[in-house]
């Protein structure tokens, strides 16, 4: 696998993470349909599925750290 094509699969599925999370569902990659389908398409190369897997759950976790930050931020000076 090339570089670009790991970029790719990186930003897709990270794309995908973030998504997840903001439809509100658990973090737990099973559970998201559109990754499951996206991990069709890429299940032919190599090493593709373990970093789509990776960058879904970092995404995830960081849509979720993001909410606190925002949440902490409004909480202290109010809406901006």
């Amino acid at each position: 696998m090339n570089e670009q094509k790991k970029l790719e699969i990186i930003f897709a599925a990270g794309v995908l993470g973030t998504l997840a999370f903001k439809k509100g569902l658990q973090n737990i990659p099973a559970l998201d349909r559109d990754l499951d389908k996206y991990l069709e398409e890429i299940q032919n190369i190599e090493g593709a599925i373990l970093l789509a897997l990776k960058s879904w759950i970092k995404n995830w976790n960081l849509a979720f750290k993001f909410q606190d930050i925002n949440k902490q931020i409004k909480d202290q000076y109010g809406s901006i």
